[in-house]
């Protein structure tokens, strides 16, 4: 009821231009446009995420309380908003965590909270600490004299968030909390229910229509190499979070080379004015007969519609990158992230091995920040010509005795299924 109250007194989160809060809405777009011209800018800021359920009957009647004291403490370039029914946000600009931490710990009144900054100073996976950005520990405690390890494995009743809570002796009652990413927050738990349901249909049809050929290419890799037919490996998905992308193999077992293709990748990003073409362009040893004709047609891709019906792909979205190549990206460049990521994109139907690694991830933030059902569905029709002229351009370099990386000048002679398929089993 106070939560009710409090909604009627200083604004009830639908835009109605006397509330003192924020509306959900205009308060994600003034987040989201800081995000931007914090990248641009090189700056950073500050939220702090206060839960207004309380439980206890003390804290219900200190709603009215909290946010007469935000008021008083807040700079005019403050802003405090809903977040959703149940939750406000401290937007502080030019603020960093400790900032936060002070303001946090005189206004709460008790309230759980949690700070979270932007750009994150932590690696994307969790767990691992001071490999994304430099500045340092990202856990904040108020006694600024306990180690974080103390503060890693911590939660709140509440859950994994671990909220930071103030005893009613205003000291702090223990549990720590955790600096998070603005991301986290200001960004859907998932992709918009039309993507879901594309992704689901697509998948369910896909795979059905490819059974036959998924079984074929699984009995052929268990009979011409030793080993697992699929290839799992783990990959940076939505928001950063990790998960497991599924292919068919096409190396032999126990050949793979991370530091190679680490460092390959390295020099590309670097470089910026590189084409992306792949790193077995040319004849490579360690592939499984007939690995090249599985890759250029992207039959290897395939088991990729379980990631999407799954959840963890999508079938139109930015590729799923590893965990190494993402810490080598400018902050700009992780908004790719802000999507999840897909089989086929914007960038595999604009050139894809044909631009550089900066045009690809413009294009990849282009979709994450544009996309549509529309622009999902010209992508999907666009892919199979994608996909053929890439085993066009491969059947070209091998006639010419070249390498297989991308010919930047299409050609204008048209080729037959019967010259594509002979020219890549000969």
């Amino acid at each position: 009821m106070a939560l009710n109250f409090l909604k009627k007194m200083f604004g009830k989160g639908n835009g109605g231009t006397d509330d003192l809060f924020l509306p959900a809405d205009q308060f994600r777009t003034l987040i989201l446009h800081e995000c931007a011209r914090c990248d641009r800018n090189a700056h950073e800021f500050s939220l702090i995420h206060i839960d207004l359920r309380g439980r206890d009957q003390k804290l219900r009647k200190n709603v009215r309380d909290l946010a007469r004291f935000l008021v008083k403490r807040m700079r005019t370039t403050d802003e405090v908003g809903w977040l959703d029914d149940h939750s406000i946000g401290v937007f502080l600009p030019e603020t960093g965590r400790e900032g936060a931490d002070s303001l946090a710990h005189d206004t709460c009144q008790g309230y759980p909270y949690q700070i979270f900054t932007y750009p994150w100073l932590d690696n994307l996976r969790p767990g691992k600490e001071n490999l994304g950005y430099p500045g340092g520990d990202n856990r904040v405690h108020e006694s600024g004299t306990r180690p974080a390890s103390e503060f890693k494995n911590m939660e709140s009743p509440a859950g994994p968030s671990a909220y930071h809570q103030e005893s009613d002796t205003g000291r702090d009652s223990g549990t720590g909390f955790r600096v998070q990413r603005v991301e986290d927050l200001i960004h859907p738990d998932g992709p918009p229910l039309w993507k879901r349901a594309y992704d689901v249909f697509g998948s369910s049809v896909l795979l059905l229509a490819f059974s036959p050929i998924l079984a074929l290419v699984a009995v052929y890799i268990k009979i011409v190499s030793p080993g697992p037919v699929f290839f799992r490996q783990e990959r940076v998905g939505y928001l950063g979070r990790p998960f497991t992308m599924i292919k068919f193999r096409t190396m032999r077992t126990g050949s793979d080379n991370v530091s190679v293709h680490q460092d390959y990748l390295k020099d590309i990003i670097g470089s910026g004015d590189k084409a992306m073409t792949k790193l077995d362009t040319g004849k490579d040893d360690r592939l499984i007969p007939l690995a090249g004709l599985l890759r250029r047609s992207c039959i290897d891709e395939l088991p990729q519609l379980i990631n999407v019906f799954r959840g963890e792909m999508s079938l139109v979205g930015p590729r799923p990158c590893l965990e190494y190549e993402a810490e080598e990206f400018a902050q700009w460049q992780r908004k790719r992230f802000h999507t999840v990521p897909g089989m086929t994109g914007l960038w595999q139907v604009s050139g894809k091995n044909r631009l550089t690694f900066k045009e690809m991830m413009r294009l990849d933030i282009r979709y994450a920040n544009r996309k549509s059902a529309g622009m999902d569905l010209a992508i999907s029709l666009k892919t199979v010509p994608a996909i053929l002229g890439q085993v066009r351009d491969a059947v070209k370099a091998k006639r010419s005795g070249m390498s297989s990386a991308p010919i930047v000048a299409r050609a204008a002679r048209k080729w037959s299924l019967s010259d594509l398929v002979r020219q890549l089993f000969l």
